[in-house]
């Protein structure tokens, strides 16, 4: 098992009920397996407002992007193992403008 630190933003932070939480996993995991058990945590609004469905593959989030220790996460590598024991793992909203 290991400490990742999660920080959310915008609507996400309404969801969980703060803006950032140390959550215990197995390590090493992938953002998928991370997805999964804040929809244990936080229900399925939270799969629901990053626009990924949990365990599903090659879905892309429109709305949010994920970073795992600064690093932005492509949707082809949430399945992949990237987050380890002391990890920040930050849900950050697409910005667009005009």
């Amino acid at each position: 098992m290991g400490k990742v630190s999660l920080l959310y933003s915008h609507r996400l932070k309404e969801i969980a009920g703060k803006a950032e939480e140390v959550l215990e996993i197995t390590t090493p995991s992938s953002v998928r397996d991370l997805i999964d058990r804040l929809v244990e945590r936080h229900g399925s609004s939270f799969v629901r407002e990053i626009h990924l469905t949990s365990s599903e593959l090659g879905e892309a989030s429109p709305f949010y992007l994920v970073f795992v220790n600064g690093q932005k996460i492509p949707d082809s590598k949430k399945d992949d193992l990237l987050i380890r024991d002391g990890s920040n793992v930050s849900f950050l909203p697409l910005i667009s403008g005009g």
